[in-house]
């Protein structure tokens, strides 16, 4: 299929077996009945902490986020982005169509064959190791300081936490890691997301937004 694509296309005919892959997209979409869950989902991605990435938003001023991206730690290429599908292409109101796409670049000498690249779990290369930790917790943005006390209290009533590890967590979150080293303050942070408790320092009400659903939600159309 590879040759006659080639053929058609350029005039000439390729050899498929020296075909190689440079970039490898994936994408999936989320509908939701309210524009505001979309809008929020985006808005929680924006604060999520992404191992190996550095996160920007885009935007027209004072309207909502409408794209996440997701930048190596060099700032040179993306890697992922999350944007308002629905905003941008004119096909629905703001927050009801979000589009998540990853972009993988293969290095020229580690560029795999169009054979290798069929083999690929599509699953895997969707969520990667940034979206890992996201994905494998059933992550929040607890979106205010409160509510994420709340959720440890819940927690600990339901003694899937102590008291004492919900007592130093609340603790941080109300001093704001303030005299800690960074090493502590990451150790902190990294310790709440496990627990899918993320916060939105910003937040003027209690809101959740259940980010790992949403992403397992858009790998399950992958595997369907």
């Amino acid at each position: 299929m590879a040759r006659f694509a080639a053929s058609e296309r350029f005039g000439f005919a390729v050899d498929p077996s020296a075909a190689a892959l440079g970039r490898l997209d994936v994408a999936a979409e989320l509908r939701f009945a309210d524009g505001r869950d979309g809008t929020a989902f985006l808005h929680a991605l924006s604060l999520a902490d992404v191992p190996w990435a550095k996160v920007g938003t885009e935007g027209r001023k004072r309207d909502p986020i409408e794209t996440v991206t997701f930048r190596s730690v060099k700032g040179r290429s993306v890697l992922m982005r999350a944007y308002d599908k629905g905003v941008e292409s004119g096909l629905a109101p703001a927050g009801e169509l979000v589009r998540f796409e990853r972009q993988r670049r293969f290095r020229r000498s580690l560029e795999p064959s169009i054979q290798q690249a069929l083999t690929y779990d599509l699953d895997d290369v969707f969520v990667g190791r940034e979206l890992r930790s996201l994905v494998d917790v059933s992550a929040e943005v607890v979106c205010d300081l409160w509510g994420a006390v709340d959720r440890l209290n819940d927690l600990a009533r339901s003694e899937v936490i102590s008291a004492s590890r919900a007592d130093r967590l609340a603790g941080f979150l109300a001093r704001r890691g303030e005299s800690h080293k960074a090493s502590t303050r990451y150790s902190r942070w990294a310790d709440l997301r496990r627990l899918g408790i993320i916060v939105d320092p910003l937040a003027r009400e209690r809101t959740t937004v259940p980010v790992g659903s949403y992403l397992r939600a858009m790998v399950d159309q992958l595997a369907a």
